[in-house]
């Protein structure tokens, strides 16, 4: 790690242990709210996946059998040498977290050439012509990259006219871009709520070209892999591309209120969020590690001061490069994350979706 690591303004990321969130009456606040928009949606014969084409605008129902997958799909490394996760496990941390603080990638490595860097992708998102939003998504095969749900599709807004993935990007600058060909996702994530943890706030994405072959590909665990980690504490790493500050998100917030009284309150927390972030720049990639307890087959969550548009999506890494699931919802009330886990229902689909592009 570089001697300047010190000198790197930093986002600090609180998680803890699921008995302290069970003691904290906004966590049990927060998962009361969630068990009201729960679904149960185990009665569904087949998983059925919605597959939206970004090029000609067309929209197809994709069944699938609910099949048992018995292996774990292997990780592969591309082109690129590996960089070895376990060495930034002990990031500095905020006392009293689980999750370091957020650093650019490229102030704790000296290539940033290396596998799984190379897999992750800063995703654009256009409507009507205007770059709307961006989001993080990560290739877990040739031509496949798994994000979240809402960073396809908003169900007010209905799909995005041009998705676009920027390859090996950092620093303002990327290798290549290409645009999204197709994006699949669970047909009920648009029955529930960003807050379901059965909404499956999570998607497939394919591009045309085989990309991933060279930048390298997280593996997917099989579903009895990741019910032996339940129940466990688990080291997760996570690379993304957050498009906007938190403070200049609050300063756009500031701007259109109209009592002054709250504009004050907002100017205090621009004021301590630019403390804590004055090296935040689009432009970058960014590192973090996170200690998370697995408390089930749904999600995981812990407690965090404030959220970054754009991590959304982005990978929860194991040290052994495989896909524990994805950066999903931010609670802004109750300052609490939820990150969606890759279960079977699903990954069974994507498999099958990946596999049938391979025949």
């Amino acid at each position: 790690m570089k001697n300047h690591i010190r000198k790197v303004s930093v986002i600090c990321f609180l998680t803890y242990n699921t008995v302290a969130l069970a003691q904290n009456p906004k966590f049990e606040r927060m998962n009361r709210l969630i068990s009201h928009f729960e679904k149960d949606y185990s009665s569904h014969e087949v998983d059925s996946i919605i597959q939206y084409n970004l090029i000609d605008k067309t929209k197809k129902i994709l069944p699938f059998k609910k099949e048992t997958v018995t292996k774990s799909i292997k990780p592969h490394i591309g082109k690129y040498s590996p960089l070895y996760l376990k060495k930034y496990k002990s990031l500095p941390k905020l006392k009293e977290s689980e999750a370091s603080f957020l650093f650019r990638t490229r102030d704790l490595v000296d290539n940033m050439k290396q596998f799984p860097i190379t897999s992750v992708t800063k995703m654009l998102k256009y409507k009507k012509g205007k770059r709307t939003t961006g989001c993080t998504a990560t290739f877990v095969n040739e031509r496949f990259l798994i994000t979240a749900a809402h960073c396809i599709y908003n169900p007010k807004e209905g799909y995005p006219d041009k998705v676009e993935l920027k390859i090996l990007y950092d620093n303002g600058v990327g290798e290549k871009t290409v645009d999204v060909k197709k994006v699949y996702h669970k047909k009920h994530y648009q029955e529930g709520t960003p807050f379901d943890a059965n909404s499956y706030d999570i998607s497939l994405i394919e591009i045309e070209e085989p990309l991933g072959k060279d930048l390298g590909y997280l593996g997917l665990f099989s579903q009895t892999e990741l019910n032996n980690r339940l129940n466990t504490w688990q080291t997760m790493y996570s690379l993304s591309y957050p498009h906007i500050s938190s403070a200049d998100l609050k300063e756009i917030e500031m701007n259109n209120e109209k009592v002054d009284s709250l504009k004050n309150k907002y100017k205090a927390e621009i004021q301590k969020s630019r403390g804590a972030t004055p090296d935040f720049n689009k432009r970058n990639q960014y590192f973090e590690v996170l200690n998370v307890f697995l408390d089930n087959q749904k999600n995981y969550k812990y407690i965090m001061p404030y959220s970054i548009p754009g991590k959304s999506g982005s990978a929860r890494i194991s040290e052994d490069y495989y896909l524990y699931g994805v950066r999903s919802v931010f609670l802004n009330n109750y300052k609490t994350s939820m990150d969606i886990m890759l279960r079977n229902e699903i990954l069974n689909s994507f498999i099958q979706i990946m596999n049938k592009s391979e025949d």
